[in-house]
């Protein structure tokens, strides 16, 4: 495989988390997380507080059902195509879990 091949496979996208709202009182406000989904479509996810955790999860879908706080929690992207929204939504979310059961 040559290393040109190897990148046009990988498709590793940062992003944060930004919180509105600090339900429990341990991330605070703000960007609270910094990640990347990787190619897999597994996320690494490093929160910023004191705690300093780092995670890896099966999915976005799993982040934002564990993170989200019902949307006082956004997944903002770094990485993004020009045609894709800053948000990822629930509807991607979907269209990925979809493709992995297809594989």
């Amino acid at each position: 495989m040559t290393e040109g091949k190897i990148q046009s496979e990988v498709s590793i996208r940062r992003f944060f988390l930004r919180r509105d709202e600090d339900e429990t009182g341990t991330s605070g406000t703000g960007v609270v997380a910094e990640g990347v989904e990787l190619s897999s479509g597994r996320v690494v996810l490093q929160f910023r507080s004191h705690m300093g955790t780092v995670t890896i999860l099966d999915s976005m879908k799993v982040v934002r059902s564990i993170h989200g706080h019902d949307g006082r929690t956004k997944v903002v992207w770094i990485d993004i195509d020009q045609d894709e929204d800053e948000t990822h939504t629930e509807e991607q979310d979907q269209n990925t879990e979809k493709n992995d059961l297809s594989n």
